[in-house]
């Protein structure tokens, strides 16, 4: 939820923020007042929270505004403001935060990604894909619980899965003998027009197959994301099998978020990955 601050950290009315103790964190929804003032304010609330990275995507005007308090740009989004894109900043709080730790690894998939290009997603035999429904949130929560040991939001049982299609979230399944193997979603911002591909899961027994990729094609296609600018994902920077999905698709590399987020057990850089609709 976007809380509008007032009072108990001098966080002043025209700053919009989520806070996020699980990933650590604050995300920055725009800034409709002094900057100086609401900076000051957002930092204070962050150390007193233990929370030590600020980020979010704002306009090019307030990016230049933040920049000369210590944020940095780490990513563009096009197509999340109709005049233009929206801009990945970051502020980080500690040096642990701010460093990544595993650069040179993330850097030289991107660079054979780009090489090997992008190719048509195909069906792979034996398996069907259809939306889920409300029906479905155990299963969901069993197939993503079952790949990831943490995650960013909570995915622990049918009800936090519920909660999420309530909140605009689409998700799509492959089945396979008709059991569900491999889950993805769209969660979709309709105040930007754009939605995040996310919520990527494949039981460890059906990867390989190029499954996620047909997945996330038929997510694209969806009526879900009809009338929307643009799709986006942040990938795992180290996870091979994703990354290799939205290169394929012809998303562009647009940027990488510094330990953004907890997911399988660590810290997590996040690949920007972005295609215009």
């Amino acid at each position: 939820m976007i809380t509008t601050y007032s009072t108990d950290y001098a966080i002043p009315v025209g700053a919009r923020i989520t806070v996020d103790p699980r990933n650590a964190r604050i995300k920055l929804h725009g800034i409709d007042c002094d900057i100086a003032d609401a900076v000051h304010g957002i930092e204070l609330l962050a150390r007193r929270q233990g929370l030590d990275k600020i980020w979010g995507f704002v306009s090019t005007a307030e990016w230049l505004a933040l920049h000369p308090h210590g944020f940095a740009c780490e990513g563009a989004l096009p197509g999340y403001f109709p005049d233009g894109p929206g801009v990945a900043v970051a502020r980080f709080l500690t040096d642990r935060r701010a460093k990544s730790l595993r650069q040179e690894e993330e850097d030289a998939l991107i660079t054979r990604l780009r090489a090997e290009g992008s190719r048509a997603a195909k069906t792979p035999e034996g398996y069907t894909v259809r939306a889920a429904t409300e029906a479905d949130c155990a299963v969901i929560s069993r197939v993503m619980t079952n790949v990831f040991t943490s995650y960013p939001t909570p995915i622990d049982g049918a009800p936090a899965i519920a909660a999420m299609m309530a909140k605009d979230v689409h998700f799509i399944l492959a089945e396979y003998d008709g059991e569900v193997v491999s889950v993805a979603s769209a969660d979709v911002d309709r105040a930007h027009a754009v939605a995040e591909l996310t919520d990527c899961a494949t039981l460890p027994e059906h990867r390989g197959k190029g499954l996620m990729t047909f997945l996330l094609a038929a997510l694209a296609e969806s009526e879900a994301v009809r009338g929307l600018r643009s799709l986006f994902t942040l990938a795992r920077a180290t996870s091979v099998g994703i990354n290799t999905a939205f290169s394929r698709l012809g998303y562009t590399y647009n940027g990488r978020l510094v330990n953004n987020c907890h997911i399988a057990g660590d810290w997590e850089d996040m690949n920007l990955w972005v295609t215009r609709l």
